[in-house]
């Protein structure tokens, strides 16, 4: 062989390298999280401490069965917002715990069939855990 030749086939396996480590790095951020628990509050609420001690103790019973959870608590984002970030990351399961649920003892359960489309998203009322 040429040496032109051994420098074209190596740069093709390095390019064919870097390219397999840029899909393993996003498919692992994209699957980071099996689950993700979402407080729902919004400013000026004097609950906002207790729903995010119920998403605590959510995330808690979960992360105990072995399940990768993660709470989302950031306060810059609204709920909806919060909602696209982690389906178009591939988190597709959610438990929402918002001030009504909580007055009821209930948190929601949500299921996205398809990362943005909300109407195929299914809903169900689950007691929350003890504290």
């Amino acid at each position: 062989k040429k040496a032109w030749q051994e420098r074209l086939v190596a740069r093709a396996a390095k390019a064919e390298r870097e390219e397999e480590k840029r899909k393993e790095k996003k498919d692992k951020l994209t699957r980071q999280h099996e689950l993700v628990v979402i407080p729902v509050f919004w400013r000026g609420r004097h609950d906002k401490l207790d729903v995010l001690k119920a998403a605590e103790d959510v995330k808690a019973c979960v992360a105990q069965q072995g399940v990768d959870v993660w709470l989302d608590s950031r306060r810059h984002y609204t709920p909806g917002q919060k909602f696209a970030h982690w389906e178009h990351r591939g988190v597709l399961l959610r438990v929402e715990v918002g001030p009504e649920d909580l007055k009821e003892g209930v948190c929601r359960v949500c299921k996205a069939k398809e990362a943005g489309d909300y109407q195929s998203v299914e809903r169900k009322r689950v007691r929350l855990p003890p504290a």
